[in-house]
């Protein structure tokens, strides 16, 4: 991982929790991983970003860009994310999905269900 990419990763920890939160909804994660593509890839821009971008189509990642991009969520969540389920995400809404699972399995993401009557 670049090293600039990381400095980000370690700011974003920082300023914003990232690691500890437990107040993560679908809009919070889909956030971040549209910003990790951005800083990732230096060519794409984050209002061209969609839940429906295709990581291997439309970034044009092959397994290693995949799996770089993986270790680096891991690592601004403070989540394991299962490495062969991931490798399956073909896009922006399925890898929000998938941490948002991890991060919901760990309590640190509001499930927004509606209040029992």
């Amino acid at each position: 991982m670049a090293s600039t990419v990381r400095r980000e990763i370690q700011d974003l920890i920082e300023q914003l929790s990232t690691t500890t939160r437990r107040d993560y909804d679908a809009s919070d994660v889909e956030i971040f991983c549209k910003s990790l593509i951005v800083a990732f890839t230096g060519t794409w821009h984050y209002s061209s970003l969609t839940a429906d971008t295709h990581l291997y189509r439309d970034v044009r990642w092959g397994q290693g860009g995949v799996e770089r991009y993986r270790e680096a969520l891991e690592e601004l969540f403070g989540i394991e994310i299962p490495q062969l389920q991931f490798l399956c995400a073909r896009t922006v809404g399925d890898v929000r999905d998938q941490v948002l699972r991890v991060l919901r399995r760990e309590g640190r993401a509001m499930t927004h269900r509606p209040p029992a009557a």
